[in-house]
C-alpha cells in the first residue's frame, strides 16, 4: 500500500515487482494489489511506465465513491467525535484525505455546520498545527518562529507555482526557503511535505495536494490584497488557474 512512501523506492520496486508478479502469477490462490500516487514520476519510476492506464490491470480511483460517501464519514465521524449540525451535501468528502484532515482538525467538535468556509478553514487549522508544533511553543522566540515558518512555507508554495512543479530538490532548493534549517526539517518531520527519493535525488513535496494548494492560494492572496490588484491576477492567469495550462 501506498509504494510512493517507500523511501527509496527507484530499485526495490520497480525491479523487484516485475519478479514478485511472475511468482504470484504462479499460484491459483494469490492476487497481488499494489496502490500508489498517480503522479507521472511515480508511475515512472515504480513501474516503469509514463501512464497509470499503461499498467496492466490498472484502475484508477478518483475518490472514495458517491454510494460510499455518507457511510464514510459516518464512521470518520464516529471515530473522532464529531457531531455536526444536520447536514445534506456531503459530497466534498468524496477526497479521504479531506476527510481526515477535517475530522483531525475538528475532533470533538460538536453542534456547528459544515460549509464551504469551515473546509477551508480545516486547510488552515492543519498548517497551523503543524507551523505551531515546529515552532515550539517553549521557545522564547516562539511567535518569531511561526511566522518564519509561515514565511517559508509560503516561499516554497510561491516556487512550485511559478516553476509549474510539485517536487523540488531537499538540498539545497527545499532549505533555501527556510530561514533555519530545523524549519525544514520540522516541516517533514511532522507530516506536512515528504522527501522522496526519485531515482538518485531526494526531493521535497507537500504530503497532501490540497495542504499545497491552499499555501500557494494564501501567498497569492498575500502578494495581492487589494481587491483590483487580486481580480487582474486572476484574469492573467485564467489558464494556469482552470485552463489547459493549469498547475500540474
Amino acid at each position: 500500500d501506498g509504494l510512493n512512501e517507500s523511501d527509496p523506492h527507484t530499485n526495490r520496486w520497480r525491479d523487484d515487482l516485475a519478479e514478485l508478479g511472475r511468482r504470484v502469477h504462479e499460484r491459483n490462490n494469490l492476487l497481488l494489489i499494489t496502490t500508489c500516487r498517480s503522479q507521472k514520476d511515480y508511475i515512472r519510476v515504480i513501474y516503469n511506465h509514463d501512464k497509470v492506464t499503461d499498467i496492466e490491470n490498472s484502475y484508477e480511483l478518483s475518490g472514495i465513491e458517491s454510494y460510499d460517501v455518507k457511510n464514510a464519514v459516518k464512521k470518520y465521524f464516529a471515530k473522532y467525535g464529531i457531531k455536526p449540525n444536520p447536514h445534506p451535501n456531503l459530497s466534498e468528502f468524496q477526497h479521504p484525505l479531506l476527510l481526515k484532515i477535517f475530522c483531525t482538525v475538528n475532533a470533538g467538535k460538536q453542534n456547528f455546520d459544515i460549509y464551504g468556509t469551515s473546509l477551508t478553514e480545516s486547510m488552515q487549522k492543519y498548517s497551523e498545527q503543524i507551523i505551531e508544533i515546529v515552532a515550539n511553543k517553549e521557545h522564547p522566540d516562539y511567535e518569531l518562529r511561526k511566522f518564519e515558518i509561515r514565511k517559508g512555507l509560503r516561499n516554497y508554495a510561491q516556487t512550485i507555482w511559478t516553476s509549474n512543479n510539485r517536487d523540488m530538490l531537499y538540498v539545497p532548493d527545499f532549505f533555501k526557503n527556510f530561514l533555519q534549517n530545523e524549519y525544514a526539517r520540522g516541516i517533514i518531520d511532522e507530516g506536512c511535505c515528504t522527501s522522496e527519493m526519485i531515482e538518485t535525488e531526494s526531493y521535497v513535496h507537500f504530503t497532501y495536494d490540497m495542504i499545497a494548494g491552499y499555501h500557494i492560494a494564501e501567498q497569492i492572496i498575500a502578494t495581492y490584497p487589494n481587491k483590483i490588484d487580486f481580480v487582474s491576477y486572476v484574469y492573467t492567469k485564467m489558464s494556469k488557474l482552470f485552463g489547459e495550462e493549469r498547475h500540474i
